[in-house]
């Protein structure tokens, strides 16, 4: 099936995003299977390619003035918006749970915080550095036999 492309023509895909063509090509001139590149409604490009054509633009409905008629199934497309719906609540899920850990980093983790909660006095409370804390700032100084280091051991 030949159909007549310009740049500026309409074009529906069988799933309905609808788009522009923005470029037309000439075969084995200036492509090798791209006949012409659409910008598409969602921001996203595509190609009308070779393999389109030969196979009748089956994922097309309209291109141009050319009424393809290829339809995607209506429940396709709902299990798809079912599938971006689970997605969505997933990714709200996860964002609950990260702000909730910041929340506890922000808060309970606050020694001041902590220390008032289990009701500990200021000046009874220490704040114990990790082990790889005290590894980076232990910097051992050997002279003769005796060996200094330039952080106490608390």
């Amino acid at each position: 099936m030949d159909i007549e492309i310009k740049v500026g023509d309409k074009v529906i895909r069988a799933d309905g995003l609808a788009g522009n063509v923005t470029g037309v090509y000439k075969i084995g001139i200036d492509t090798h299977f791209v006949i012409a590149t659409v910008k598409y409604e969602d921001g996203k490009a595509g190609d009308i390619t070779l393999p389109d054509k030969e196979y009748n633009f089956e994922r097309f409905y309209l291109i141009g003035k050319t009424i393809l008629g290829n339809k995607l199934a209506v429940s396709e497309l709902d299990k798809q918006i079912a599938d971006t719906h689970a997605q969505i609540e997933e990714l709200k899920a996860k964002e609950a749970q990260l702000r909730k850990q910041r929340w506890r980093l922000e808060t309970q983790m606050n020694p001041e915080i902590t220390a008032k909660a289990v009701n500990i006095a200021p000046d009874e409370y220490t704040i114990t550095p990790s082990n790889s804390a005290v590894t980076e700032a232990k910097e051992a100084v050997t002279d003769g036999n005796e060996t200094k280091s330039t952080t106490e051991d608390k």
